[in-house]
């Protein structure tokens, strides 16, 4: 027979699988009003969390929704943000279908009651290493998949086409490079933090991969913090000198080898052959057309053509200013994918009063106002739920790096403990540069349950 207790932990994979599975789906899908298998399906991965969740507070925990307010300070903060933004997508459009992205919410808060309510904390890191492991088996496959049914240049992997921002599942976007970077971080962060006599080559071996593969995926966000936790280890902790070589090794050097040993050729595993990437080739027919101008300056005309030539190249000069002067967020994008250039059109709105600071716009104001992501978790904050909701969420982040700030200059010996630490830093290090756990439901996923894993000793006293 099983118990109560191991049925309760079952139920918290349960629906931890559920939440993932859930995860990428935009409601917008039923404005379409169009009832076909994707609807269904999409439905299903949406509402299911949902449903399981009611379902186990309903029937076995006798209605007690709301435990998650008994848990941590800050967790309360975070949900008082949120049903701001609610109350402000609300009062915006009252009958849209993004505010349903809240639902997505209340299943996380709703899930932190089911695990506050055992007294196994492991259960709690039990569920965020399930929700990391489905991360990394979707990174692992999309990569795989790549490789193997399409043209793919591994110096680019970020570029793979599967990755790219049109391609849709069942109508609804696929992960990008950026989210699979995450997942791929935090299973190096595992490695990290594992105890260091226990397979030591498997383990060194493990972190040399997905060290390589997290410099190729190119995501600068995860890189720098990836660095930064290196860097923080092999100085602030008294291991062996040998442990702290091999740590460089397996983290720095082999990834940058790698990095810089990748050939910049396309490949194509169907088709057994290597394709030569496509601006190389254009190279090439640049310099064999020079070539073949070259000797035409000999002929007589040499004069006539050679002023030609000038003046194609001034004409070509010309028109490449105006695309450089058309397109100033293209061009900005090579360096920061466009956020700089968002950010300082916003920062000149609030100036010249084109933005209400007081009165936000709800779920995804930065879309409704934009029509793109601000890229900023601060921004999207002042964005979605007006100035007040920015000073809650300040006071938020920085209560909650000086806790975690505090732990690491503290901490000694490398454990369970520093992985959590790890995971909550770098999602608020992320806010810097995407919208992090405010609208992202992994995100917002892993930062409660480490928050409650982080303050499950003081939560149980």
């Amino acid at each position: 027979m099983i118990s109560f207790l191991n049925y309760k932990i079952k139920a918290s994979y349960i629906a931890t699988i559920l939440i993932f599975l859930s995860l990428g789906i935009n409601p917008s899908y039923l404005d379409d009003k169009i009832l076909n298998y994707e609807v269904f399906i999409n439905t299903a991965r949406f509402f299911s969390p949902t449903i399981f969740l009611i379902g186990y507070f309903c029937f076995i925990k006798k209605y007690k929704f709301f435990d998650f307010l008994n848990t941590n300070i800050h967790i309360k903060f975070l949900f008082l943000i949120l049903i701001i933004i609610l109350i402000f997508s609300l009062f915006s459009e009252i009958f849209s279908s993004q505010n349903l992205y809240f639902i997505s919410y209340i299943n996380i808060f709703l899930f932190i009651s089911l695990l506050s309510q055992n007294s196994e904390k492991n259960e709690i890191k039990n569920n965020i290493i399930i929700f990391i492991a489905l991360g990394l088996i979707i990174s692992i496959s999309l990569i795989l998949f790549e490789i193997l049914t399409n043209t793919i240049n591994l110096a680019e992997l970020y570029k793979a086409k599967i990755l790219s921002f049109d391609v849709r599942f069942l109508n609804q976007a696929m992960p990008r490079s950026t989210g699979l970077s995450k997942f791929l971080l935090f299973i190096l962060l595992i490695l990290l933090t594992l105890p260091s006599k226990n397979n030591i080559f498997l383990r060194l071996t493990l972190i040399a991969l997905f060290s390589s593969l997290l410099i190729l995926m190119n995501s600068r966000t995860s890189i720098i913090f990836f660095v930064i936790v290196v860097i923080y280890l092999i100085f602030c902790f008294p291991e062996e000198f040998k442990s702290k070589i091999q740590l460089f090794i397996v983290t720095l050097v082999i990834p940058f080898v790698v990095f810089i040993s990748v050939p910049n050729k396309f490949y194509n595993i169907q088709e057994q052959e290597i394709i030569q990437e496509q601006e190389i080739i254009q190279e090439q027919e640049i310099i064999h057309e020079q070539e073949i101008e070259k000797k035409k300056y000999k002929t007589e005309n040499k004069r006539k053509k050679t002023n030609d030539l000038i003046s194609l190249f001034l004409k070509s000069a010309e028109d490449s200013k105006n695309i450089k002067d058309n397109d100033e967020l293209t061009n900005i994008e090579k360096i920061s994918s466009g956020r700089v250039f968002l950010w300082k059109k916003i920062y000149n709105d609030f100036i010249d009063k084109n933005l209400n600071i007081f009165v936000g716009k709800g779920i995804l104001g930065d879309k409704k106002i934009y029509q793109q992501s601000s890229s900023n978790g601060f921004i999207y904050s002042i964005l979605s739920g007006g100035i007040f909701t920015l000073i809650f969420f300040l006071i938020l982040n920085i209560s909650i790096f000086y806790n975690v700030i505090k732990n690491l200059f503290y901490t000694r010996k490398i454990n369970h403990e520093i992985f959590i630490n790890f995971i909550i830093l770098y999602l608020l290090f992320r806010l810097l540069f995407e919208n992090g756990y405010l609208l992202y439901v992994s995100d917002l996923y892993l930062f409660l349950t480490s928050l409650l894993y982080k303050n499950f000793k003081i939560l149980k006293n």
